[in-house]
């Protein structure tokens, strides 16, 4: 028996897996052969400008990193103080000619991120077998990669989605790595977990301020309950908790950022006050909360539900403070809706819906863990140590429960019944819907023969028309009829050019 469990095994069936498994891999198709319609768009040029200017003279690596750690601290002293992110924009894959690869990588990320997570939480803590963590992760994942409030934002455009996506599954690694370093590990494991989680919360608060304060209000409340039990990982915990927060203030006190915010108050009636921006982040939490719960969601969260009541059920936890846990449980969702309302304005959560997408994955997280205490909160009312009410709630229990396999079948065709009622487009259907008629590769030629046009040093001021399709999940922003545009501009140097422009 695993020394950490305190479960026994929830599921020996896999049949009822094989169907969750089939349905994610299937709804991962669309997502994937679409993405060889992908195309840079805005940030994109303004990050890879220089590093594609090294890569194309120099085909070296070295020296392409060298060029965007340059371009790092360029923006970090005139624009923009998250330096992990725009260290990462500068690597955008259109510079080596593998953008294709983008929502790849960013999907691949977010699996491994939740699967390596779930697995260390649920299999070495609460003893789940493997066929319960397959089940939670991908349907989790279903929910996840689906019903993102902007595809294009958290997959398939570069700049934002390495910025917000790819630094949420870092914050997954580092939290799973938390967990390896609390277990009973040899000393050399222990310590390579810990120095990896260091280096990943340090990099992630150089990657966003809503996963960097969220990640360190949730290190602290661990450190804190390790230090009430006298554990001795107290100061382990501690320890990336400084890292972290060493990493938000160098990204919170860059020269750019003064620079950025003076140019967003031009936009801006007003910037809240700290207090203001925290007293309306609880508002729209719960304004999102509710939103968010759609129909397919609903039955998204149902079909996790059943599985994480049975844990809850056997678990030794206590359970003793439901409202108090759950208060302060959405209080941390609430935290990361701070800092882009202090920054941008409450309008920021609807212009910038890369900001959302993270948001609503905490959502998600926050349903689970709501799911699992409140229910674990329940069954523990009740004195377990006596042994026929024990049984009796066995045996109701087992009633309860469906076979995995007629429950899995009941569960994918009631999500899908509901997907019309998805309150933003979904992404599968979506994508493929733009595969079959076209759209997605009559965007992708469009854009290349613009690229020809650009690629033409005969031409030095460049004019194209407009896109006639915008595909939902390719499709994020261009140029304008402006020749000064910020967007003209960055595609202008991108390619070395004297003006590009919209045709009129």
């Amino acid at each position: 028996m695993n020394r950490y469990a305190l479960l026994t095994p929830v599921s020996k069936k896999n049949g009822g897996n094989f169907l969750i498994v089939l349905a994610f891999l299937t709804t991962l198709l669309p997502i994937f052969s679409i993405s060889i319609y992908d195309q840079p768009s805005a940030d994109d040029y303004v990050y890879g400008l220089l590093t594609r200017q090294t890569w194309e003279s120099t085909g070296s690596v070295f020296q392409t990193l060298l060029t965007a750690w340059n371009q790092m601290v360029h923006s970090y002293m005139t624009w923009d103080g998250n330096f992990f992110a725009t260290f990462l924009g500068a690597l955008q894959p259109s510079v080596f000619g593998l953008y294709h690869w983008v929502p790849v990588i960013m999907v691949l990320s977010v699996i491994f991120g939740t699967f390596f997570f779930l697995k260390v939480l649920l299999e070495n803590y609460l003893n789940a077998d493997r066929n319960t963590t397959l089940f939670i992760g991908c349907a989790l994942l279903i929910l996840e990669l689906q019903f993102l409030p902007s595809a294009v934002q958290g997959l398939y455009w570069f700049d934002g989605a390495v910025s917000y996506t790819f630094i949420y599954a870092m914050s997954l690694t580092l939290f799973a790595l938390l967990l390896i370093y609390y277990q009973k590990r040899p000393v050399r494991h222990k310590y390579l977990a810990l120095a990896s989680a260091c280096i990943l919360g340090f990099l992630i608060s150089g990657g966003n301020f809503i996963s960097s304060l969220v990640n360190l209000i949730l290190l602290a409340a661990m450190a804190t309950i390790l230090w009430y039990r006298k554990n001795t990982h107290c100061f382990g915990t501690v320890l990336v908790f400084v890292f972290s927060l060493v990493g938000l203030f160098i990204s919170a006190l860059a020269p750019g950022n003064g620079v950025r915010q003076a140019d967003t108050l031009k936009t801006l009636a007003s910037q809240p006050s700290p207090i203001s921006a925290i007293l309306q982040s609880f508002q729209y939490a719960g304004q999102y909360f509710l939103q968010w719960m759609s129909i397919p969601v609903t039955a998204g969260i149902f079909i996790l539900s059943v599985l994480l009541v049975k844990l809850a059920y056997k678990s030794h936890f206590s359970f003793r403070y439901p409202f108090a846990v759950l208060i302060l449980a959405f209080c941390v969702f609430a935290a990361g809706f701070t800092p882009p309302i202090y920054a941008l304005g409450a309008g920021s959560l609807i212009w910038e819906t890369r900001i959302m997408n993270i948001l609503y994955f905490n959502f998600l997280w926050l349903w689970c863990f709501m799911l699992f205490y409140i229910s674990g909160w329940i069954f523990h009312r009740r004195p377990k140590n006596k042994k026929a009410q024990n049984g009796i709630n066995r045996a109701r229990l087992k009633k309860l429960a469906l076979r995995p396999v007629y429950y899995s079948s009941a569960a994918i065709i009631l999500f899908v019944l509901t997907l019309p009622m998805a309150k933003t487009p979904v992404t599968s259907l979506s994508a493929l819907q733009s595969l079959v008629d076209g759209s997605a590769s009559q965007y992708a030629l469009e854009a290349n023969e613009r690229k020809e046009i650009y690629q033409n040093q005969s031409i030095n001021h460049a004019d194209v028309l407009a896109y006639t399709v915008k595909p939902y999940v390719l499709y994020y922003d261009d140029i304008k009829t402006d020749k000064n545009d910020w967007r003209n501009i960055s595609v202008a140097r991108y390619y070395n050019k004297g003006s590009v422009a919209i045709r009129n």
